[in-house]
């Protein structure tokens, strides 16, 4: 067994999703772990993981899964291959500069000084300092 990633492409509209069709259907394929989120044209995409022995189970189970949203695409891909995707970087555990202060045992005005002399790598997400926990280990 192995788990694939199966991405339905809908015809409706991402933006014009109301609250409770989201919560709907993401509670719907709830033991599928959903994504949900809008394709480079703004439809609906929904994202499963499904376990599956090879391709064609995980296309067929995908199909019957998804049949009653009338998706016009599908990709059945390992998720082995979603992960490995070129552009598709991980996004790193990131710590703001209290939970820094509090993981080192030292005050904010601490932490920001380390930030200002460049010892510990930060960048500015809005107001805030955003901090790799790998950095604040």
């Amino acid at each position: 067994m192995m788990d694939f990633n199966a991405t339905a492409t809908l015809t409706r509209r991402f933006d014009h999703m109301s609250e409770q069709e989201y919560d709907d259907l993401l509670e719907c394929f709830a033991a599928y772990h959903p994504a949900l989120g809008a394709g480079p044209r703004g439809e609906v995409e929904i994202v499963l993981t499904l376990p599956a022995a090879s391709l064609a189970q995980a296309v067929q189970t995908a199909s019957a899964l998804l049949a009653p949203l009338r998706p016009v695409g599908l990709e059945v891909i390992t998720t082995q291959a979603w992960d490995a995707r070129v552009g598709i970087t991980p996004v790193p555990e990131l710590l703001s500069v209290t939970e820094v202060a509090q993981k080192q045992g030292v005050s904010r005005q601490a932490v920001l000084q380390r930030i200002a002399s460049g010892m510990l790598p930060a960048r500015r997400v809005g107001s805030a300092w955003a901090i790799p926990a790998t950095a604040a280990a």
